[in-house]
């Protein structure tokens, strides 16, 4: 085990050389840095490249798939993350009233609501899903994550005019995956997927007459509602490489072929061309099979493509009995926990930061 602890250390290390080791943490979907797919990952910092052997490798990397036996189902992965749950309520609000055609329904009290809110920060928001099933190696599902930021900006003077905006980007694929032991050492996958990329934005401005009787509430003086998605053929293609039994190491280059999508966001916006550059990910993983204890290290977006800087990912799984495994990580600054409880051919998963107003996410699988 000392060994292991050694080779993780070294690639720790070597994350100095591309850069600080807790870069900044990008909210974009395209740069594949939003939050991960499946509680197990996310339990574990995100840190699985290298330990991925369930129906999830068919995102996180494909050669672990080749572990795969017997039917696996993976019925629904759900996660999500935000910076401040407590003002969720808040942006309820301003998500009604942005739905509003008109100011009619805009009481004083809602516009000083906007008003007040303006001196908050907007909220950066994050979100995962995932199902899928497994036929040994062979694999077939579907995934998305999203990021958007929401909230208020640009007081005008007095407060009396308001900016309220929501925008959010997505990033998902149907996915086929296949995973194959090239020798004792060596595994290899690909992922064959047809992704899409989408984006939405919504926009009003609000001005609020201050003088004349209350019943004067306002008026909407300027709205933007825009969104397209597109699709691409692309594939992933992935490898586990084990020196020595208990250490493996990981390798997964996404979207191969550098798709490119077009979308048709219409007012002044106009037509956005973006390309998905490949993204390479690395990832180590220690294990001790006698106490049952796998600890891993990934580096995401290692050659820093789609605008997204280079994070470092630190996980710990304990299998505790055949029955439950609990988990802890590090994904940028955030710590994060996990537990798997398995009833029968029914595994539950779930995973949360410390703060679990902060990030929460959860899995239903069956297995065969």
């Amino acid at each position: 085990m000392r060994r292991h602890i050694l080779w993780l250390c070294l690639i720790v290390a070597a994350t100095v050389v591309v850069g600080s080791a807790w870069a900044d943490f990008s909210d974009s979907a395209v740069g594949n840095t939003a939050l991960g797919i499946g509680p197990r990952a996310i339990g574990m910092g995100d840190a699985f490249v290298a330990v991925a052997d369930d129906v999830t490798a068919l995102y996180w990397n494909p050669a672990g798939l080749a572990d795969s036996t017997g039917f696996k189902w993976h019925t629904l992965s759900i996660g999500g993350a935000v910076d401040n749950l407590d003002v969720m309520d808040q942006l309820a609000d301003v998500a009604y009233i942005l739905r509003l055609e008109t100011a009619d329904g805009i009481s004083w009290n809602d516009f000083d609501e906007l008003v007040d809110a303006t001196g908050a920060n907007p909220i950066e928001a994050e979100g995962s899903f995932m199902t899928g099933f497994a036929l040994g190696p062979l694999a077939l599902g579907a995934y998305a994550q999203s990021s958007g930021t929401a909230g208020l900006i640009d007081v005008g003077g007095l407060g009396t005019q308001v900016n309220a905006t929501i925008r959010a980007v997505g990033f998902g694929a149907v996915a086929a995956g296949y995973g194959r032991q090239i020798n004792k050492r060596l595994q290899v996958g690909v992922a064959v997927k047809q992704a899409g990329l989408g984006e939405a934005r919504v926009q009003k401005v609000y001005r609020r007459g201050i003088l004349g009787p209350p019943e004067v509430l306002g008026t909407i003086v300027e709205t933007a509602d825009d969104g397209d998605t597109d699709t691409a053929l692309t594939a992933d293609v992935g490898l586990r490489y084990r020196p020595e039994e208990n250490l493996c190491f990981g390798l997964v280059v996404r979207n191969i072929t550098s798709p490119e999508f077009t979308l048709n966001l219409g007012g002044t916006t106009g037509t956005i061309i973006t390309q998905v550059k490949p993204t390479v990910h690395l990832g180590l993983a220690a294990s001790d099979p006698v106490e049952g204890i796998t600890f891993a290290v990934d580096i995401h977006n290692f050659t820093a493509q789609n605008g997204a800087t280079p994070t470092v990912h630190f996980g710990l799984e304990k299998v505790i009995s055949s029955n439950l495994a609990v988990r802890a990580g590090m994904r940028d600054s955030d710590f994060t926990w996990g537990l798997t409880a398995k009833l029968g051919p029914l595994t539950l998963a779930i995973a949360s930061a410390l703060n679990y107003n902060d990030m929460a996410a959860a899995s239903f699988t069956t297995d065969f």
